[in-house]
């Protein structure tokens, strides 16, 4: 797909009336560049891409599925609760000519056959979700025995975030129960008046869950933090072991790929 098509798409589903808009928009763009290249670096690891069915849960502007989609033989299908969005996605994505399938629908009910999927990618969903348990499970019940997930979200016990929280720049929102959080971005600040945070979880959450539905676990935030730009941040990861207790507690985000055994 040209970029000016892509740009172009993303200015219109980006709310200007957000004051994070031009963040959000800057988030999009990667879907369809850098934050793709990441995640398929990544999955291509530890499975093969061409001919497998991949679904993206929470697939938002589509940039994920329309990496994946450019690969060979592949069958990708997105899911997002974003009604807009999906209507938008589709009618886009036929216009450019580019295989793909959308639904809306709830992450936590995925409308899909056990056994269905490949690859499963949930690239910081797992936040927005009120039950983060019965997502994974649902995950679970959808791979292909030997499929592959990519799990990532940011991190409850990163000071970076406690600092200033991923979605709303905010001091200490990420520890707030989440009636107090909605409160506080909702009626003091008037941030949005969408609050769709439920909770921001830890690598103690991920390990014992995926554990319970007897998956291996893969924690790759090393691995994905030496694929930035940025050298500093390639130094301060490359000193630290992939084992290492400060790493997995409070890197700002938690990657993850489990395995359906």
């Amino acid at each position: 797909m040209k970029t000016e098509n892509i740009h172009s798409f993303l200015e219109s589903l980006t709310d200007y009336s957000s004051p994070r808009s031009a963040e959000y928009f800057s988030y999009a763009k990667e879907g369809y560049g850098k934050r793709f290249r990441i995640i398929r670096n990544i999955i291509s690891t530890y499975s093969e891409i061409a001919g497998k069915k991949i679904l993206d849960i929470g697939c938002g502007t589509g940039g994920i599925v329309a990496g994946f989609a450019e690969e060979k033989n592949t069958d990708v299908w997105g899911i997002d609760s974003n009604a807009h969005y999906i209507a938008a996605l589709r009618n886009f994505f036929d216009q450019e000519g580019v295989p793909a399938h959308f639904m809306q629908g709830d992450a936590q009910k995925l409308p899909f056959s056990d056994s269905t999927f490949d690859i499963v990618v949930c690239n910081d969903v797992m936040e927005h979700v009120p039950s983060p348990d019965l997502l994974f499970s649902e995950i679970h019940r959808i791979l292909k025995q030997k499929g592959v997930v990519f799990f990532s979200t940011h991190n409850r016990y990163s000071p970076r975030w406690f600092f200033s929280d991923p979605h709303f720049g905010l001091f200490g929102l990420t520890f707030f129960h989440r009636m107090i959080g909605k409160f506080y971005v909702t009626k003091i600040r008037k941030m949005t008046k969408n609050y769709d945070i439920w909770y921001f979880l830890s690598y103690a959450f991920f390990h014992r869950t995926g554990k319970k539905l007897n998956m291996h676990e893969e924690f790759l935030s090393k691995t994905y933090y030496m694929q930035s730009k940025k050298k500093w941040v390639r130094k301060l990861f490359s000193c630290m072991s992939h084992r290492n207790f400060f790493l997995r507690m409070f890197v700002p985000m938690l990657v993850f790929i489990f395995h359906k055994k």
